[in-house]
């Protein structure tokens, strides 16, 4: 359901149960209406429209069809082929299905009446099953893919269809960029706020952020490690912007990894390729626990060094971080988000550690997640 998604690829399922999906049609509808009097292929009925979708596809020249919703009736079309040409009325009895030849790759946002589905022949993988308790009772016909909702723009190639793992950013000690901050310098309270700048322009490639301060500089240009200075004693920290795998590869193991979680573009979080840690915090703009930093206090001049900080200690299950600050307070009881005071003003950071990443609370766009290496 492209404009009302869930988080969910039916890959996982169909690896898990050795299920491979080949000859796959791909059809994008709309709750529309399709084109006046472009049924040149004929009107038929057919009981489902997934059997409507069968008859497009078995005629090479159908690019579309409709399917009236309060009959049976499957209308299809060798020439009604975009959706300009459509009537484009949410009132119609019809929903109009566009073949596309070469897997999904854009929808035109119909607030919430698009909908992407995969008409498919199943094979079976040679290799057997690692989880047989997920394995499918009987192969499908159809799946229906919920992909990731996006703006209308954005284009999904086949290869990606089924892993649309969201933009994250990759830490590195090592200077970042000289003179490239194209995009702009700007003061930001802690890292994450100009991870969020980044993550607002498409042309921001990387980022800077100065140590002991709140110094924020963007880039349009550093887009590889090896046009950094690589100079481990700089002032600064470079953040690598990451939305492919090719740039993940193209560059060292950084020290951590940042996703903005309430700003996943429809992404979902996933294992950085070649990532093996465990390391998860989850961080809260909301402020911490009162009185629970019976761990100690200290001064790090990176959120990144307070993390080390409370790495160190087993019985440490959290941090805050002072925003505009290095002051770092470590604790052993305060665990749980429900603990927190909860305040979008409060002066600090909190950041719980987990074994692995699960779910977080929606704060309004203030929630991160980070993984160390």
């Amino acid at each position: 359901l492209l404009d009302n998604a869930a988080e969910v690829s039916p890959l996982e399922l169909a690896q898990a149960s050795s299920v491979q999906l080949a000859n796959a049609s791909y059809y994008v509808g709309y709750h529309n209406g399709g084109c006046s009097g472009r049924n040149e292929l004929g009107i038929t009925t057919t009981d489902t429209v997934e059997e409507c979708a069968e008859a497009c596809d078995a005629i090479s020249d159908c690019v579309s069809f409709e399917y009236k919703r309060s009959s049976t009736t499957c209308h299809l079309s060798s020439s009604c082929d975009h959706y300009s040409m459509v009537g484009n009325d949410s009132t119609s009895d019809y929903t109009w299905y566009l073949k596309v030849a070469e897997g999904l790759t854009t929808h035109t946002m119909q607030g919430g009446k698009a909908y992407m589905w995969i008409i498919n022949e199943i094979v079976q993988s040679d290799s057997p099953s690692e989880s047989p308790s997920m394995s499918l009772s009987a192969n499908p016909s159809a799946v229906i893919n919920f992909l990731p909702s996006s703006s209308p723009s954005t284009a999904t190639s086949p290869s990606t269809l089924f892993s649309a793992a969201a933009t994250y950013y990759m830490f590195y000690k090592n200077g970042g960029c000289a003179g490239r901050n194209e995009l702009g310098i700007m003061s930001k309270p802690v890292v994450e706020d100009c991870a969020k700048a980044c993550d607002a322009l498409p042309d921001c490639v990387s980022f800077e952020f100065k140590r002991s301060s709140t110094r924020c500089q963007l880039s349009s240009t550093c887009s590889n490690f090896d046009l950094t200075v690589n100079d481990p004693t700089s002032a600064y920290m470079w953040y690598l912007k990451v939305n492919d795998e090719q740039i993940r590869s193209e560059n060292p193991t950084p020290l951590a990894y940042l996703w903005l979680l309430d700003s996943l573009s429809g992404g979902v979080v996933a294992q950085p390729t070649g990532s093996t840690s465990s390391l998860y915090y989850v961080g809260y703009n909301t402020g911490g626990c009162i009185g629970r930093n019976e761990l100690g206090s200290l001064k790090k001049e990176i959120v990144e060094e307070c993390a080390e900080a409370c790495d160190t200690l087993s019985h440490c299950v959290s941090f805050e971080y002072k925003k505009a600050s290095t002051r770092c307070f470590l604790s052993s009881t305060c665990d749980d988000f429900s603990l927190t005071v909860n305040n979008p003003d409060s002066a600090y950071m909190w950041y719980e550690k987990i074994n692995s990443f699960t779910n977080h609370v929606a704060t309004g766009g203030n929630a991160y997640l980070w993984l160390f290496e």
